[in-house]
């Protein structure tokens, strides 16, 4: 029997415990994202052991995941500009302090290279990341991405590429999105549709790899590669489809995590409302 984990992003701006406190007793979440530092800047996180210990005390039984920041490109040389790498390498080692699962990341965007050239750099520097933080536990979190102009990382075979050719190590891991999978090349408008994509993952990278899901409907058109996150049930995926997800979600027991947009009165709370309306009346 799986067990229902859900949450949603939210924010540490009144810090790590605050935020912890938020998601379980507002938000009733036995799951979270955060940010560890902010994802616009390029400085290291200012988190002390005191104010981890004290988040580790308040997230017992809560899954958390870090995401880092959404301007880093591993796509390419870094040789000369190595703070993408001292960044990420920053958030493992809060993700480690947090007892958070790891980090999740977009790989990046190839730009001018090739296609072939950009998943060659990610390797290297996801290589040199692993190295550098091999006493940890916290993993690499591959996100799924739209593949918005030369965005790398969305789809299946892709992912799996990189992670063949970092070796399969234990650390790499993967987090589904569902607005990203759909404006990608993935259909999750059914129940039928939504068994097939996890099957097809699963051949390719192993559910027992996927360490969260990314829960939010989307706002443009299925295959369309444009990245516009929607409220449960106002997008284009619908609620047959996420309830299908959510459904295999609690069957596997994978974290469910909304990054659903916040404005125009709604908030994550409604959305987690919502869908365990949904799960209770299916």
């Amino acid at each position: 029997m799986g067990k229902l984990i859900l949450g949603a992003h939210v924010s540490i701006a009144a810090g790590f415990p605050e935020a912890a406190l938020f998601a379980r007793e507002k938000l009733q979440a036995n799951a979270l994202q955060i940010f560890a530092k902010s994802p616009r800047s390029n400085g290291k996180s200012k988190l002390i052991e005191a104010e981890a210990a004290t988040y580790r005390a308040a997230t017992k039984n809560i899954f958390t995941v870090i995401h880092c920041s959404y301007l880093l490109n591993f796509a390419k040389d870094l040789s000369k500009i190595n703070y993408p790498l001292e960044n990420l390498i920053d958030d493992l080692h809060s993700s480690e302090m947090l007892g958070a699962a790891g980090v999740i990341l977009h790989v990046g965007k190839h730009l001018e290279l090739s296609r072939a050239e950009g998943i060659a750099w990610i390797v290297k520097n996801l290589q040199y990341v692993l190295e550098k933080t091999k006493n940890l536990k916290s993993a690499i979190i591959l996100e799924i991405t739209a593949g918005q102009g030369t965005e790398l990382g969305n789809n299946f075979a892709e992912l799996r590429e990189i992670y063949t050719q970092l070796g399969k190590p234990k650390r790499i891991k993967f987090c589904f999105d569902t607005c990203h999978a759909f404006a990608g090349s993935y259909d999750l408008r059914d129940a039928a549709k939504v068994k097939k994509v996890f099957s097809e993952l699963d051949k390719t990278l192993g559910i027992k790899n996927l360490s969260c899901i990314h829960f939010n409907d989307a706002l443009s058109e299925f295959s369309s590669r444009v990245d516009r996150h929607a409220n449960l049930g106002e997008g284009k995926i619908g609620k047959a489809g996420l309830l299908a997800v959510a459904k295999f979600a609690e069957k596997n027991s994978i974290p469910l995590i909304l990054e659903t947009p916040e404005k125009d009165g709604n908030s994550h709370a409604d959305d987690l409302k919502k869908l365990r309306s949904w799960l209770k009346k299916n």
